[in-house]
């Protein structure tokens, strides 16, 4: 069992609980976010309550530079996300990942602005149509939001996306404004160039991580 943790006090928390490993997680990362410090500032407060229990870093992370970082850093492993997402075999519609392609970390926000079905809670995507018009207008609250109620996209079944959905578009989804749908990335998508497979990505990712040792 492994557990996401963001503080010394969370890390105690999970390790009381039994967890096997721990996932240490910064504001860098793209997604869900519950981090309120970036990763290099607490993996060192995490690393000193986990003692021998492993402790993943997560965050971020773009390339095997990166990754030899964190493991210097004394962490037992990484996980990447946004890098993954640009890959053949991921279920994201293309549009998405052309985004990816095009876009680095100044391209990304931490923000509430996707927050239906799960409010208030914080994550970082990319900066588009939806989120622009919801921050121009001063980052109203829900039944207020500029284009609540739109649909951004379709699912196969025909149910309906909606704006502020935290849905990314899939591949199997269809409709003109899918680029409005909720767009995760990490401040890691700067490394985001090609869309290879994952198994090539993880070869090259490993490469260039001992090579930056």
């Amino acid at each position: 069992m492994g557990i996401q943790v963001t503080s010394a006090e969370s890390a105690r928390a999970a390790l009381d609980l039994g967890v096997d490993y721990l996932v240490c997680q910064g504001t860098e990362a793209g997604g869900h976010v519950q981090a309120n410090s970036p990763l290099l500032e607490t993996l060192p407060k995490v690393l000193d309550e986990a003692k021998l229990t492993p402790v993943i870093a997560a965050g971020g992370i773009g390339n095997g530079a990166d990754i030899r970082g964190r493991l210097s850093a004394g962490a037992s492993g990484v996980m990447l996300g946004t890098r993954f997402v640009a890959t053949r075999e991921n279920s994201a519609h293309q549009e998405y990942k052309d985004a990816l392609l095009k876009a680095d970390k100044g391209n990304t926000v931490l923000t509430i602005c996707f927050d239906g079905g799960w409010p208030n809670a914080t994550h970082r995507v990319l900066r588009n149509g939806t989120f622009i018009r919801w921050d121009a207008a001063g980052c109203p609250p829900v039944g207020k939001r500029p284009g609540e109620g739109d649909v951004v996209a379709t699912r196969p079944d025909g149910r309906t996306v909606l704006r502020y959905a935290v849905v990314m578009p899939l591949a199997s989804f269809t409709g003109n404004q899918l680029l409005n749908c909720a767009l995760y990335a990490g401040e890691g998508v700067g490394f985001v160039r090609d869309i290879p497979t994952a198994g090539d990505l993880v070869v090259r990712l490993w490469k260039e991580c001992v090579a930056a040792g």
